[in-house]
């Protein structure tokens, strides 16, 4: 049996401050592998897959997602103060630890997990390595920073060493960071010092969302594995001429404004779209049903007032299902939610929390960090603070689309 083996540097997992505030999960970006690996493993293949995880990788992670989520309970926890003398209940209490402590259980078990053992020997390198600012310490910041690119240092550090890597006869190394491909041919032989049996391959891909399938792809094809129904999913020219044919059906009002006006969105212009409109999250197959779960960022709609140029971007996610027949997938229905537009006014901002607050605790004084989490994406951030003004509930488009 080949074993073929991988890892992914922090970049190629991490999620955007506005996946970081909703998401209830972090390791979630990974299970595009781990499904992957499973359905491998299932199958008759004469190739394993294994994914070495450093496991300072996944602390980084998880302390991103902490300061992320203290950041919003701090800011709630001010309004509550300021607020309390007309609210009733008690503040929530932060539960973060506990929820992080569980996510981790439940995905150490799909890694290989990888651990630097620190040594004097070691200290020394990194030091000298820092000072020299040998890869993949960053020269960019030559004269500034002798310590830029440390943490990227310790996760290579902990590649290098790992005797694990010897059992495979390829190991790929993904990244999203530019200091690694620019230095490659430096990375790769001092990786072939440690691990000589191993034919090793750095791949450099841009952080757009679509970074971890195109990582898995080339293990795929350049390896000649089997593409399961649920990686043939990950095609966005496929699923492009699905999503033409959708036309926007709502039930409730999702609103435009701006300084000026407030204005009602029409429609959304799915026929005009492209692969720059939207980004692949997730594909789960469901009994005899594939799920694909879509997330899009576009300007490419109308206003009931016939604008044809608009400032702010529509966001959504769409929920598209297939069925299997014949060797090809037949597309059967799909969902929208989450569609609401996001401006930049911290005021706006601050007051919709202080009425959400309110309110929330007047009825429901257990729900505040989850309704916080619909309003909110970072109030200390000038550059992009972002408020959803009005979801719309789950909508069943298929009656409209099953047909085309």
């Amino acid at each position: 049996m080949v074993k073929i083996g991988f890892a992914t540097d922090t970049n190629l997992l991490k999620k955007t401050k506005e996946e970081l505030y909703s998401s209830n999960t972090l390791l979630d970006s990974t299970d595009i592998f781990i499904e992957y690996i499973d359905a491998l493993n299932k199958g008759a293949s004469k190739n394993q897959l294994i994914y070495f995880m450093p496991r300072l990788i996944i602390e980084e992670l998880f302390s991103q997602k902490r300061s992320a989520f203290n950041e919003q309970y701090n800011n709630l926890k001010e309004k509550f103060q300021y607020m309390n003398y007309a609210l009733k209940g008690e503040m929530p209490q932060n539960n973060i630890e506990e929820i992080l402590q569980k996510e981790k259980e439940h995905y150490l078990s799909k890694y290989k997990v990888i651990d630097l053992k620190y040594t004097d020997e070691l200290f020394q390198k990194l030091i000298s390595d820092a000072i020299r600012k040998n890869p993949p310490f960053d020269k960019t910041f030559e004269g500034k920073k002798t310590d830029a690119g440390f943490k990227d240092a310790l996760i290579w550090e902990t590649i290098l060493l790992s005797e694990d890597i010897d059992e495979c006869e390829q190991f790929y190394f993904f990244s999203s960071d530019k200091v690694f491909i620019e230095n490659k041919e430096y990375l790769s032989n001092e990786f072939k010092e440690q691990h000589p049996n191993t034919n090793f391959k750095i791949r450099y891909f841009e952080s757009n969302g679509n970074q971890r399938q195109n990582a898995l792809n080339t293990i795929i094809e350049e390896n000649h594995l089997i593409k399961t129904n649920v990686i043939k999913l990950y095609n966005k020219d496929h699923l492009l001429t699905t999503i033409k044919l959708f036309s926007y059906n709502y039930s409730k009002d999702v609103i435009y404004s701006n300084e000026e006006q407030v204005i009602k969105l029409k429609n959304i212009l799915f026929d005009k779209f492209t692969n720059d409109d939207f980004i692949i999250e997730d594909v789960n197959e469901i009994e005899d049903k594939y799920e694909v779960i879509v997330s899009f960022k576009t300007k490419k709609y109308t206003l009931d007032n016939n604008q044809e140029k608009f400032n702010s971007p529509l966001f959504g996610k769409m929920k598209i299902y297939f069925k299997y027949y014949n060797n090809n997938f037949k597309y059967e229905t799909f969902t929208i939610y989450n569609v609401g537009f996001y401006f930049n006014d911290i005021k706006q901002l601050i007051a919709k929390i202080g009425n959400s607050i309110s309110k929330i605790y007047s009825e429901y004084s257990y729900n505040i960090a989850e309704t916080l989490k619909k309003y909110i994406s970072d109030i200390n951030e000038v550059n992009y603070n972002i408020l959803l003004l009005k979801n719309i509930n789950d909508i069943d488009c298929s009656k409209n689309n099953k047909d085309k």
